[in-house]
């Protein structure tokens, strides 16, 4: 996306982030209820559910009355970097772990710890410390985190079409990236008619979350950014191999039924373009496999209740599987807030209670940070007995974090399928594919941290 776009829509939020605070003042002043404004990323599906969430909250909380702003996850890191530098942050706010030192959080968030003393809430006892430490700054919080650290991202298996086209037992067993591609291209012989192509394997497009490709160049030991965040790091000999995987997966997998070209034209008709209908596919039946996080399993499963899907490990390159932990999200009151009392009862309720966080975690499929509210049989009544295969992802607590970064690989993964799509060579893509994410972190951060 162009800087000129990029800078426009930060003028578009700091105006409505403006015009938000101004009218919660008015309608504090007509109505004598204080109004939070509360910035999250809980879109799509599970936007119903936050709805589902506050509207509790409003019961018993008649006082306050909550409006709800969410973005992309695409546009969450730029939006809270300058919402923190120019002081529009909303009275409760929505951070990744992995984001902290963005918004600089010891002058931009309250402490928390004056709230939770006047509580008598001690907060070492509810939540482990190696979920609480992204929140702290010495003898500080800044941020409690809504759920715990989990895997970043699974195989999930749509057992209905691999035993359809009798390879159930094999899709189980993946280990290896060649396996991956030799099952996926044997499925989509067995499903489509020739030269058709109506039910896929697999399609990069469609990941949620943090990108496979980023994953596989970690697994091999590379990073698709500097340790600084000032310098993409997409066309790096370490990230060779991890390109090469996606792209031969596509060239052998669809080659023979249009290649890049009809994985496209199948995108078109079945879904993709969105984080509301990337899950469609693999939930109806037209898509064999998924990557995306552990809060996956829990959205196919609203979609389809009784589809039957399976958990393993992405297939990694030369035997090394892609298996780590992604940051947790963390919530804290932004010094900007008139009314920190309020704020404190709803960042409270999302973060420490069971009408909020602990139901919320169980609509979305994630495990609480809170240790009382982490037993599985709630989990098990609502997803069922498959449940028992996210068991074992939940925590590993022993693999390495990798960081989120969906903003800025998402849309690289378009530029390359549309890109390969139209004959240009991998490597002229992966070229332009390092320009724009250039781009993207030059135009995303401050103009002081370019220099």
């Amino acid at each position: 996306m162009p800087q000129l776009t990029r800078r426009l829509l930060y003028v578009i939020l700091l105006v409505l982030a403006v015009a938000a605070i101004s009218y919660a003042v008015l309608k504090q002043q007509s109505t004598g209820r204080v109004r939070l404004e509360l910035f999250h990323i809980w879109s799509g599906l599970r936007l119903n559910h936050v709805t589902d969430a506050l509207n509790a909250f409003s019961q018993t909380h008649p006082e306050i009355e909550v409006h709800s702003n969410t973005v992309n996850t695409a546009w969450a890191r730029p939006y809270l970097m300058d919402a923190s530098k120019n002081g529009y942050l909303t009275d409760v706010v929505m951070v990744n772990a992995g984001w902290v030192n963005d918004i600089n959080s010891a002058q931009t968030m309250m402490d928390l710890k004056p709230f939770l003393d006047a509580d008598n809430i001690n907060i070492d006892n509810l939540i482990p410390e190696n979920e609480l430490e992204s929140g702290r700054s010495g003898n500080a919080i800044y941020l409690l985190p809504f759920s715990a650290r989990s895997t970043s991202a699974l195989l999930y298996i749509n057992e209905n079409l691999t035993a359809k086209a009798g390879l159930a037992g094999e899709a189980l067993e993946l280990k290896t990236w060649d396996q991956f591609i030799e099952v996926s291209k044997r499925l989509v012989e067995k499903l489509n008619a020739p030269g058709e192509l109506e039910t896929i394997a697999w399609n990069p497009l469609l990941d949620r979350g943090i990108p496979t490709v980023a994953l596989l160049g970690k697994s091999l030991g590379a990073d698709t950014q500097s340790a600084d965040g000032r310098f993409a790091m997409l066309d790096s000999l370490e990230m060779e191999p991890a390109w090469q995987a996606i792209d031969r997966y596509v060239t052998e997998v669809y080659g023979s039924r249009g290649g890049f070209r009809a994985l496209l034209e199948w995108r078109n008709r079945y879904g993709g373009f969105a984080s509301n209908t990337a899950f469609l596919p693999f939930a109806h039946g037209r898509c064999a496999f998924s990557i995306g996080g552990l809060w996956a399993f829990g959205i196919h499963a609203k979609i389809t209740p009784k589809l039957a899907q399976a958990v393993r490990p992405i297939p990694g390159i030369n035997d090394r599987i892609p298996l780590f932990r992604s940051n947790t999200w963390l919530l804290g009151i932004s010094k900007n807030t008139p009314n920190p009392q309020a704020a404190w009862k709803l960042l409270r309720f999302l973060t420490l209670e069971e009408e909020g966080n602990r139901k919320l975690n169980l609509a979305f499929g994630l495990i609480p940070a809170v240790t009382k509210y982490q037993d599985p049989e709630p989990y098990l009544k609502l997803y069922g007995p498959r449940w028992n295969q996210v068991i074992p992802y939940q925590s590993n607590q022993n693999t390495p974090v990798v960081e989120f970064n969906a903003d800025y690989i998402e849309p690289i993964n378009i530029s390359l399928l549309t890109n390969r799509a139209i004959g240009l060579p991998l490597d002229e893509v992966i070229g332009r594919m390092q320009a724009e994410m250039q781009g993207y972190i030059e135009a995303s951060q401050p103009q002081e941290a370019r220099r």
